[in-house]
């Protein structure tokens, strides 16, 4: 799949090139903004990086406050390290 602001090579999870159409200036920036905002909903899967940020920051807050659920997370760490 690719669009006019953003060549993929398919076998490669990395942009080859950006070619951003000739346009007024100003709608030059917004293309650019398009192919940034693409290539983030293909780092994150297309979910907000705020979302993932609040999800991490709701997670942790929970573990941390859960002394005993932390103690037997790293009680099973050392389990399995020592398999």
């Amino acid at each position: 799949m690719s669009s006019p602001f953003l060549a993929i090579d398919q076998q490669a999870t990395y942009v080859m090139t950006i070619t951003i159409p000739a346009v007024r200036a100003g709608s030059r920036f917004a293309a650019m903004d398009r192919c940034l905002h693409g290539a983030q909903a293909k780092f994150t899967g297309g979910i907000s990086p705020l979302a993932i940020g609040n999800a991490l920051f709701d997670w942790s807050s929970h573990l941390a406050n859960a002394l005993f659920r932390r103690a037997e997370i790293a009680l099973n760490a050392m389990v399995q390290v020592d398999r």
